[in-house]
């Protein structure tokens, strides 16, 4: 959803400027327009029982309370954010949160202790905001853990009994108890066990020579863990892309995981790892991690693209000019080769080049003539074309067997969203749609204010002398 909010106005607390607006009329800075837009805004954020991302209602148990004021996006859906997108902007405003506090909402009769006489309270909102906790640095205080590399401080009963499982790189396979937390991970290796004198080998070993030690931890400890002892392993490309938490990654054997990358899975949609067809067997998270290497490490033909054949990919510039000089027109002055990527649509803007850049010395001789060429069909010819066969050449066989073009599947267009089935959310999500229209409206018109300001003094147009005439018009 993009939705882009003034969050000066548009927050669960409504009047949260500097001026602290007030909606009895007192604060003269106050518009109508804009305790207009304040109570749409609190009548869109009365339902706070439900998360506004995935619309689960552990949003009062686990609430994640922003600076911002926007409230109503439970942890589970800020964690995803700003630990696998690495986006720590506000799901409403775009506003950046360097810091979120995760907590549940006051009981009834804690509310009306701690929140009364607050607009918040009259609104229905029961819980704290953010300016109302006390912060030295990261330090939250007795009961809260602070996260850092997601900037969130957390209950430390839901930190331990739901966080750190989630961020845990443990085995998480039925049976096994190694959780890999700490730097404790041992493998031992016994050497050529298996070579001619590994009994003899033993037998030193026997009198005092110590054995191989490897020491491990995170990622590199899981990794060896799961193929030593369960002949399994991780999806690395998964895993860079941060397609989901480690602890809820599939852990696939060898075959299963060649399944994965080529064919995906249907259940969930996914249609594997994408190859590079000149780089093969590397493989790439998603199309567009391909169009990306395709773009900076290979090359495309730019007069396909403009013809209406897009993503013809070859692997080097030398493939590339062989495509110009055999499908479109390429200049073959030395100048022009040396240069590269010298080439044309078709033979009338060649020769227009050819004259203006190279004159006489071109193949023509300076001229401005086409040579056209017409076939005749003979007649009493049967149409065989046993007469004309000739026996095939390497050039005739360009595609696919040296690769070298490489056509992609293009990137997805942009879908349509699914429909939203439940109403309540249906309705809520329009609303914040409709205020995000208006407000981005109302930022233009502000923006070309600013761009164009009004002449004061003089609306009119300027009546004084031009330079260069007198009154007279002499």
């Amino acid at each position: 959803m993009d939705l882009t909010f003034n969050n000066a106005k548009f927050g669960h607390v409504c009047y949260t400027t500097e001026g602290e607006m007030y909606d009895d009329g007192t604060n003269n800075n106050v518009d109508d327009d804009d305790r207009t837009h304040a109570s749409q805004s609190t009548a869109i954020t009365a339902d706070n029982q439900h998360c506004l991302i995935c619309y689960s209602d552990d949003l009062t148990r686990h609430r994640g309370i922003v600076s911002c004021g926007h409230d109503d996006v439970c942890a589970s859906c800020h964690i995803r954010l700003r630990f696998l997108h690495n986006d720590r902007k506000c799901p409403v405003c775009k506003t950046t949160n360097d810091t979120i506090i995760v907590d549940s909402d006051l009981s009834k009769e804690d509310a009306a202790i701690e929140l009364a006489g607050t607009d918040a309270y009259l609104e229905g909102i029961r819980h704290k905001k953010f300016e109302a906790y006390e912060m030295w640095g990261n330090e939250l205080g007795a009961g809260y853990t602070y996260r850092e590399d997601v900037g969130m401080h957390f209950p430390t009963n839901y930190y331990n009994e739901d966080i750190l499982p989630l961020f845990s790189l443990g085995c998480h396979m039925q049976g096994c108890g190694f959780t890999n937390a700490t730097d404790s991970f041992v493998t031992e290796d016994d050497g050529d066990a298996d070579k001619p004198g590994a009994e003899a080998e033993g037998n030193r070993r026997k009198k005092g020579k110590k054995k191989e030690v490897k020491r491990m931890s995170g990622l590199k400890a899981l990794n060896e863990h799961l193929r030593n002892k369960h002949n399994l392993t991780l999806c690395h490309l998964c895993v860079q892309a941060k397609r989901d938490f480690i602890s809820r990654l599939p852990r696939f054997t060898p075959a299963q995981l060649k399944i994965h990358q080529t064919k995906g899975d249907k259940e969930t949609g996914f249609k594997g790892h994408p190859v590079c067809e000149f780089c093969r067997p590397k493989r790439f998270y998603d199309l567009t991690k391909l169009h990306e290497h395709l773009n900076k490490q290979h090359y495309l033909c730019y007069i396909c693209e403009k013809q209406g054949k897009p993503n013809q990919f070859f692997k080097n510039y030398e493939k590339l000019a062989m495509h110009f000089d055999r499908d479109h027109f390429l200049c073959h002055d030395p100048q022009c080769l040396a240069a590269r990527f010298v080439v044309f649509e078709n033979e009338i803007d060649l020769h227009a080049h050819q004259v203006s850049m190279h004159g006489s010395s071109g193949p023509n001789g300076g001229s401005t003539k086409i040579q056209l060429e017409f076939r005749v069909r003979r007649q009493n010819f049967h149409g065989s074309g046993v007469e004309s066969q000739e026996i095939p050449n390497d050039e005739d066989f360009q595609y696919g067997l040296n690769g070298e073009v490489f056509v992609p599947d293009a990137l997805p267009a942009q879908q349509n969203e699914p429909q939203i089935s439940d109403p309540v959310h249906a309705a809520r999500t329009a609303a914040f749609r409709e205020q995000a229209a208006q407000i981005r409206a109302e930022a233009k018109q502000a923006e070309e204010k600013e761009a164009f300001p009004t002449l004061g003094g003089n609306s009119g147009a300027n009546t004084g002398n031009l330079v260069g005439w007198s009154s007279g018009g002499r």
